[in-house]
């Protein structure tokens, strides 16, 4: 577990020493989530991943402290069953396609289960039949997620990204524009296909510009945000667009955890849009994607990019899409499998954050044999626990044992001399403060123009990353949603520092570099 950070000063500028684990390697690390559904991502790796993937994890660690949960994989372990599946994906040109397409057919049957799920009267279905479903979620999230750790592991290896470098580089300085290469890259990778939240922003923009078409209705949104919803029967066409709408997109910002945005929350965006000449903003986003794609093409045409390198990049921007959308197929999941928790929750006399640390084999001792966990157990599993799953087995450490396992690897020191050097996903420079975003608790502290570090982004801080000036991560690569969200919009972003959320925090003032890749501390909070 990663310890305090001890600032020291000497020399020249400030020095931070950061303890972090060599047993494990840390993976991610957020403040949004339960052992529930957390447990299934780790098993997934050690379980069926072989067989879909052909390599696998031999464990994962879970650690949960302070509402803060980290992800761990073995040391060495990222970058060896990356390799093995960036090997497979290198021989066969079909493997990623084929895992893709395997995961996005789980995916469709593991939301045909949640729906079921979400519409059932689970009220009426006995402890068995709550059972059932839970167990049988359980399946279908693994077996999509065992596929759909291609999108991760090509990432965590470096080896596509290193080649789609490679290849702009030697194009570039063939043709004498090397320092060209930043926007070369980000044309070439820029997704073809708009990510759900791009959706729910056009979408947004769609319907505000029916508002302002009809006179009526433009009236009505200028009222109070309460009297709009009761009168919006009066607009059968636009109210059912309306809740199709909120039915589509309202998931988006729950992630692991979270609450969803309801029709008061869509009204009052739509209130604000109608002020901000929404037609125009539409078509200045359309006009976006087309420029998009002419600049993909002249890329490819001024770099003579043959077409081997021309299907090499079409592979990342699948990718790229790819892996923002598995994990919305998955956060969908978890919206949708809450109220089958809260049921069982009810069941048997504890809360839903209670339920959400309970390990598959004691829910079913709970519902079926009357074997409840303790409430006290529970509560402290939330309060500090680590969680090991091996061999297709979860099981929770808690307390002194727990603190044992994660002392007892051995811990490096990471210097850090004010400079922070990583990828660039999207060019430009911004100075900035720096906030501290992992997850949606901490998008309050967000203000427009500050700089946002995160180990790594997902849609939930969507609203986060449009204030921000920069975006700078610990993780990632081309693949990963910083790289996605920040070229649709505009924003330079330096992904792959490794350390920012360890040696920057809330206050800092910083100078970020995204084409070259730096990330420059200006004067500490």
């Amino acid at each position: 577990m990663r310890q305090s950070p001890e600032y020291c000063k000497g020399g020249r500028g400030v020095s931070l020493v950061v303890w972090l684990m060599m047993k494990w390697k840390l993976f991610d690390y957020r403040n949004d989530a339960s052992l529930f559904p957390l447990f299934l991502m780790t098993e997934s790796g050690t379980g069926g991943m072989r067989e879909a993937l052909g390599a696998r994890y031999s464990a994962g660690m879970l650690s949960f402290e302070g509402g803060k949960w980290g992800y761990y994989e073995k040391l060495g372990e990222i970058d060896a069953v990356s390799r093995a599946i960036t090997g497979r994906a290198r021989a066969d040109a079909s493997f990623v396609q084929h895992a893709i397409e395997k995961t996005y057919a789980h995916g469709a049957e593991l939301l045909a289960l949640t729906g079921e799920v979400s519409s059932a009267d689970l009220a009426a279905a006995s402890n068995a039949e709550l059972w059932g479903y839970y167990d049988a979620y359980c399946t279908a999230n693994r077996k999509m997620r065992d596929y759909g750790w291609v999108a991760p592991a090509m990432d965590a290896s470096g080896y596509l990204s290193g080649l789609l470098e490679e290849t702009v580089s030697r194009r570039c300085i063939e043709r004498g524009v090397a320092s060209r290469k930043a926007e070369f890259m980000a044309a070439l990778t820029f997704p073809e296909k708009d990510t759900l939240m791009r959706q729910n922003d056009l979408g947004l923009l769609r319907l505000a510009a029916e508002i302002n078409s009809d006179a009526r209705l433009a009236r009505l949104f200028s009222q109070p945000e309460g009297e709009v919803l009761p009168r919006l029967t009066e607009f059968p066409a636009f109210n059912a667009a309306l809740a199709a709408h909120v039915t589509r997109f309202e998931w988006l910002p729950c992630n692991y955890e979270g609450c969803p945005w309801d029709a008061r929350y869509f009204v009052s965006v739509l209130q604000g849009l109608v002020r901000q000449s929404p037609s125009a903003q539409l078509a200045e986003l359309e006009a976006g994607g087309r420029r998009s794609l002419e600049a993909r093409v002249a890329a490819e045409r001024e770099l003579g990019l043959d077409e081997g390198e021309r299907n090499l990049f079409a592979l990342a921007r699948e990718l790229l899409f790819f892996k923002a959308d598995r994990k919305d197929i998955l956060f969908r999941s978890y919206f949708e499998v809450t109220p089958l928790l809260a049921e069982i929750a009810a069941r048997l006399g504890l809360t839903l954050a209670q339920v959400r640390f309970m390990l598959p084999a004691e829910l079913k001792g709970a519902l079926l044999e009357g074997n409840v966990v303790g409430a006290g157990v529970l509560d402290e599993r939330k309060r500090f626990s680590v969680a090991i799953s091996e061999g297709g087995v979860t099981r929770v450490l808690l307390g002194v044992d727990a603190r044992s396992e994660l002392s007892q690897s051995e811990g490096h020191a990471v210097e850090f001399n004010g400079v922070l050097k990583g990828q660039c996903a999207c060019p430009g420079k911004a100075r900035g403060v720096v906030k501290l975003v992992l997850s949606p608790r901490d998008l309050s502290k967000m203000n427009v123009g500050d700089v946002l570090v995160a180990n790594a982004t997902n849609p939930d801080v969507v609203v986060a990353m449009k204030k921000a000036a920069a975006i700078v991560t610990n993780s990632g690569g081309i693949t990963c949603h910083a790289a996605i969200v920040s070229r649709e919009l505009g924003i330079p972003c330096v992904i792959g520092t490794k350390v920012a959320t360890e040696v920057l925090k809330d206050g800092d003032v910083v100078e970020v570099d995204a084409g070259a890749g730096v990330v420059k501390l200006v004067s500490r909070a």
